[in-house]
């Protein structure tokens, strides 16, 4: 996957990243800690990203580990959509 390219949309929606974002997979934490550090000039929009996603579930009443990863998902993607 070619995540260079990626613009914070494309981080929030991708799965995987979220998984890193609220630590649910060590395989995605330690993948994206290590691609963060290998693309430094993308710190931006990948901190933008997981603020965004942060953000967004300190509005709900979950805690990171008890919520639906696909409800989740299809909630921030419709802010995004509705916010265009």
């Amino acid at each position: 996957m070619e995540y260079i390219a990626y613009s914070v949309e494309d981080f929030i929606s991708n799965e995987y990243f979220g998984k890193w974002v609220v630590q649910q997979d060590e395989d995605a934490v330690d993948f994206w800690q290590k691609w963060i550090k290998d693309h430094p000039e993308k710190d931006d929009e990948v901190q933008c990203a997981a603020n965004l996603i942060r953000l967004s579930l300190n509005e709900n009443t979950y805690h990171a580990q008890q919520f639906d990863v696909d409800t989740q998902w299809r909630r921030i993607l419709q802010e995004i959509t509705n916010s265009k």
